[in-house]
């Protein structure tokens, strides 16, 4: 229907009986449009990171909320739910909400691991297992590095490639 909402309403068949072949007690299928709708009402718009640090500035001078909204015309909602995301999460916008699965191996322990890869390129599976274990307290499993390595293009044998054309020496620099 094209982007367009259906809504079981009576319409203008009722006014007979066998009209369009539909019988006077039922209803009839009509087409409603998105802006009729409240369910497409028009937001607000976004406040701009100026404003964000102006309303964090006036909640952290201690001003009322009707002051804040005065001064920066956003809602009283607005300058609320600012206010709980700086209590909760220390800024003025909630982290956003993540999709999927949850990382197995957080972001600061896979660079690690990956530098250590390239000072020791031959590391088996178990080793860099038994690496991420002592050094962030992750478990994982070798299918899991393997998908780590396939993810950032690198395998066990160009990694060790890479590492006998570099120069000890250079590395350091």
């Amino acid at each position: 229907m094209n982007g367009q909402l259906a809504a079981l309403s009576p319409g203008p068949c009722l006014q007979a009986k066998g009209v369009s072949g539909h019988d006077a007690r039922s209803p009839r299928l009509q087409v409603i449009k998105p802006e009729a709708t409240p369910l497409t009402a028009s937001r607000a718009p976004k406040l701009a990171a100026s404003q964000h640090a102006q309303i964090e500035a006036m909640i952290q001078s201690k001003l009322t909320k009707k002051q804040i909204v005065e001064a920066v015309g956003c809602s009283n909602r607005t300058v609320s739910r600012i206010r709980w995301n700086l209590r909760l999460f220390g800024t003025t916008k909630a982290p956003p909400n993540r999709v999927g699965r949850r990382r197995k191996i957080p972001p600061l322990a896979k660079e690690a691991l990956l530098e250590r890869l390239t000072k020791e390129p031959d590391m088996l599976r178990s080793e860099m297992i038994s690496f991420l274990r002592s050094e962030f307290e992750v478990e994982v499993s070798p299918s899991t590095i393997t998908r780590l390595l396939k993810a950032v293009d690198q395998s066990r044998k160009a990694i060790g490639r890479v590492a006998e054309q570099q120069d000890p020496n250079l590395r350091d620099l």
